[in-house]
């Protein structure tokens, strides 16, 4: 994710927080676990979503170091 990306994220995040009257953590808790829970409903096991967040992190870095 760009940095202007990852601003509007931030952002509506931001937002969203706002309008469920929730802190931006417990928004983010909240979307993981949904997130885990449809990833169950596809037949996704823990070592693939592991695999997904490495691979976004790993994403991230990159990103991070060409930015500089």
């Amino acid at each position: 994710m760009n940095p202007a990306s990852r601003a509007v994220f931030r952002s509506k995040a931001g937002s969203v927080a706002a309008t469920l009257h929730m802190e931006p953590g417990e928004v983010v808790v909240a979307a993981l676990r949904i997130a885990v829970e449809h990833a169950q409903k596809a037949g996704t096991d823990q070592q693939q979503l592991h695999a997904l967040l490495d691979d976004a992190r790993a994403a991230e870095a990159v990103e991070q170091g060409g930015a500089r």
